[in-house]
């Protein structure tokens, strides 16, 4: 349902929360609706990083196993973007099943040992790209992101 999808990309939880009781009592819609690219709601609550409406969903039973186009369920996806670690606590702290935290201090390198976090690991990333297509260094200026 579009109207439902539309809420949670704006993050209208009152709408919302008014869709889900009519999903109950008058089978108006189903909480497991894909859009065209495969994402159900608790995918697009991911992409926005709204954690309270990750905990609504799944708290209203939203399938957690649904793939999108890039087969990727919305757990996957969080831990693929970034600013996502208070959604992904929504789903350790609800246990959803198939959720195995490793966290960004938890990245290996190639031998086993930790990499460092997800930005550790971009910023040498693009260190290597930067050096190899110009063969030069990474600007300092570059390196320090604000938190």
């Amino acid at each position: 349902m579009a109207e439902f999808h539309d809420a949670c990309w704006y993050g209208d939880l009152p709408k919302i929360k008014r869709l889900l009781q009519l999903e109950g009592a008058q089978n108006y819609f189903d909480i497991n609706f894909v859009d065209n690219q495969g994402r159900s709601a608790l995918h697009v609550a991911v992409h926005c990083r709204d954690a309270e409406l990750c905990e609504l969903l799944i708290l209203h039973n939203i399938n957690p196993d649904i793939l999108d186009n890039w087969n990727c369920t919305a757990y996957q996806q969080a831990t693929q973007l970034s600013d996502t670690e208070s959604v992904i606590d929504v789903f350790f702290n609800m246990d959803v099943p198939g959720c195995e935290y490793e966290g960004p201090s938890m990245l290996l390198d190639d031998n086993g040992g930790d990499a460092g976090s997800w930005h550790e690991q971009a910023v040498r990333s693009a260190e290597d790209v930067v050096h190899r297509l110009y063969q030069t260094d990474f600007p300092h200026e570059l390196r320090t992101v604000s938190s």
